[in-house]
């Protein structure tokens, strides 16, 4: 087996490492691979699924991700290429997410681009869409700059609600909203498996920013059974809003996880949250 550069897991999501081990084992590693994948772009055609992509003069950016964009946390990747075809590798982005209301505008919570890959300039960030787009249009706006020059793409993207609901918003005592949305698991399966929430407030329409010293615990239950399943650990803070924990499901099916949050002095947020997990 080729080895594979260590990767800081509490700085990654599930969906990171796995991009990670694929662009490494299959660009690297390719000899040692009894099916092996023959190139980047093959990598990326295989595991995502390309979102928009927009020209600017001579250059172009594509947006994916994994699944389709929902109502929640998603990680978007982003590709940058010049005229040529060539990929570039040195640009930064500024993201701007904004929804569009008959009546108001309104921002989201979101994350900066870090990049996955090196040589090819492959990004990813984060964006939670905190509602549908039957309720307005979202714009995803990215500031690309590069070689000195600005270029503003934007996007148009459809965000759906998804099957089981994966944010959770609320108002807390102190009167201000919060969005709690999930991350991770999003193929659970028997027994422990990583656990990982993202918690942000609204100050404002334009700014959602991270909450980082809340106290969380959960308790996954399982309604038809009337049980609950041992050995969980509770979400802590890791960056950038990011709560790291372990939920363990005993058995196949519906699952509830009860959450309560609480505020740096202790005083519960919210104790009425649970996020629905099928097996």
């Amino acid at each position: 087996m080729c080895a594979i550069d260590p990767i800081n897991t509490s700085m990654k999501t599930l969906q990171t490492l796995f991009l990670a081990g694929l662009l490494v084992s299959a660009i690297s590693c390719k000899k040692d691979n009894p099916d092996p994948i023959d190139s980047f772009e093959e990598t990326i055609s295989s595991n995502f699924t390309e979102i928009a992509s927009q020209t600017i003069d001579s250059y172009t950016l594509t947006i994916y991700a994994q699944s389709d964009l929902i109502v929640g946390y998603n990680e978007i990747y982003m590709l940058l290429m010049d005229a040529d075809g060539s990929y570039v590798s040195d640009y930064e982005v500024h993201p701007h997410p904004m929804m569009e209301m008959p009546m108001m505008m309104h921002a989201t919570p979101f994350e900066y681009p870090k990049v996955v890959d090196t040589e090819k300039g492959f990004m990813r960030a984060s964006t939670t869409f905190i509602m549908p787009s039957t309720a307005g249009d979202w714009h995803l706006d990215y500031h690309v700059h590069v070689m000195d020059e600005e270029y503003a793409f934007s996007f148009n993207p459809t965000v759906v609600s998804p099957e089981e609901t994966r944010m959770l918003s609320f108002v807390g005592p102190d009167e201000k909203s919060y969005f709690l949305a999930l991350v991770s698991p999003t193929a659970p399966e028997v027994g422990e498996n990583n656990f990982e929430v993202v918690l942000y407030t609204k100050l404002d329409m334009m700014s959602f920013p991270a909450v980082t010293d809340a106290t969380m615990e959960i308790e996954p239950w399982m309604p038809s059974m009337s049980h609950g399943s041992p050995n969980n650990v509770n979400p802590v803070h890791d960056e950038l809003g990011h709560y790291m924990g372990k939920v363990n499901f005993s058995m196949t099916g519906h699952w509830e996880v009860k959450m309560t949050i609480k505020n740096a002095d202790g005083t519960v947020l919210s104790d009425a949250l649970a996020f629905d997990i099928t097996l």
